[in-house]
């Protein structure tokens, strides 16, 4: 743990003056957080982190943290989730320096050096003998030819062919009747069936077929059946909207922190909103809305103008909408 004795009297490298000034960078990133109109618990989720530690950052309590390395973290963390420059913050939180190694070679304090060659000596070495010229030589060849562009063919100015497609013939079974040879029959005459000649001993027996069947067997336009199987159907009826959802219009006067949870605990909108944006947001009512900045968002429900001020406190709107 990080105490403020602890910064005197067991860190040399932390000095009184950064020790004692680290209130201000906590009293920065509350009136921050404040204006942007977010709460403590939220901005808390938000970085995974216990709003006690929140607390004890803004409040300058930095030996509740468990050391600078976490405190500047977490400060530039919360920078980065107002949108505010994180340079001033950290610049005046305190910091620790890292000590340097003296690099002088005398006294019994000198530093021990390390004895394995360099890379460029071994590589040295591998390079004068005659096997690694021979690996070299090879792969400098390798890598010319897989770098040099590729040679285009020279184009000869030859005519190109000239390719007749034959026309195809509509196919016809010789077997199959003609839907010619079976004019249309006036209203009330009969038709023969297409399927089997009739035997002479059997054509006078044989009643006529109605003239409805007539009517499906030579004009398959007019049977509503036949007349889908030459097209795709096409389906007139009009596209409906979701039903059970209820959609918000949000307009962001000043930026503002935004959350939005449906009935089923769904999250349909959870972020920061800047200044002049649009945008909505659906769900199954009722919709809970809570807005960091109660009068720099305007809502729009069904069309009509929902008073957010009406339900903030501390400018901070917590409400329903059903």
């Amino acid at each position: 743990m990080l105490t403020a004795e602890g910064l005197l009297m067991n860190d040399d490298n932390v000095t009184w003056a950064a020790a004692a000034s680290f209130a201000d960078p906590g009293t920065q990133l509350r009136a921050a957080r404040e204006k942007m109109g977010v709460d403590i618990l939220d901005l808390a989720e938000i970085l995974k982190v216990s709003p006690e530690r929140l607390e004890a950052l803004e409040a300058g309590r930095l030996h509740e943290l468990p050391d600078l390395v976490f405190a500047r973290a977490l400060a530039a963390s919360i920078c980065r989730v107002l949108q505010i420059d994180p340079a001033d913050i950290l610049a005046r939180l305190p910091h620790v320096v890292t000590p340097r190694i003296s690099q002088d070679d005398s006294g019994p304090h000198s530093t021990l050096r390390d004895p394995s060659p360099s890379p460029w000596r071994v590589l040295w070495m591998y390079a004068s003998h005659p096997m690694g010229v021979g690996i070299l030589l090879a792969c400098v060849g390798i890598g010319i030819v897989l770098w040099m562009p590729p040679q285009s063919a020279p184009q000869h100015d030859m005519p190109m062919p000239t390719v007749v497609m034959p026309v195809p013939t509509p196919w016809h079974d010789a077997s199959a009747p003609s839907m010619e040879a079976f004019p249309p029959s006036a209203e009330g005459e009969s038709a023969l069936p297409l399927s089997a000649p009739l035997s002479p001993s059997a054509a006078g027996s044989a009643s006529p077929p109605p003239a409805s069947t007539s009517s499906a067997t030579l004009h398959p336009a007019l049977h509503p059946s036949i007349h889908s199987s030459f097209g795709p159907s096409v389906n007139t009826s009009p596209d409906t909207a979701p039903s059970g959802t209820l959609t918000l219009a949000l307009r962001a006067i000043d930026s503002s922190w935004v959350e939005i949870v449906d009935a089923q605990g769904t999250q349909v909108l959870r972020r920061m909103l800047l200044a002049g944006e649009i945008t909505q947001a659906s769900g199954i009512p009722p919709l809970s809305v809570l807005l960091g900045k109660a009068d720099g968002v305007e809502v729009t429900v069904r069309g009509n103008k929902f008073d957010t001020l009406a339900h903030a406190q501390r400018n901070v709107a917590r409400f329903e909408v059903r």
